[in-house]
């Protein structure tokens, strides 16, 4: 997003619908693979920069960048609005929801 946007889209429906995803999304459904890797400091420093700009952790930062480079931001995209909608009717069953325990009073 451009930091000193004036005003917001206005593109009318879904663009979506205009520029499908063309990545299956089940292969993106779990979070689950590791990566190991050597940074030098001067890179780690940049990426402790937009760990702090968007409240996140060094892997998240790394898995966005490492995902546009590879897919490209459009792809990003849909992966972000997937990932907010979570999952439709018919997409198979969804997280498993779990509730925290209740604290007793003391």
């Amino acid at each position: 997003m451009w930091p000193f946007a004036t005003r917001g889209s206005r593109f009318l429906g879904d663009a979506a619908d205009r520029h499908p995803s063309r990545l299956n999304p089940e292969d993106f459904a779990r979070n689950d693979a590791v990566i190991k890797l050597w940074l030098p400091e001067r890179l780690l420093a940049a990426i402790d920069v937009l760990c702090d700009t968007h409240d996140a952790s060094r892997p998240d930062v790394l898995r966005r960048i490492l995902f546009e480079h590879a897919y490209g931001r459009t792809e990003f995209a849909h992966l972000c609005r997937r990932a907010e909608t979570g999952p439709r009717a018919g997409d198979g069953d969804g997280p498993e929801v779990r509730y925290s325990p209740q604290r007793r009073a003391a």
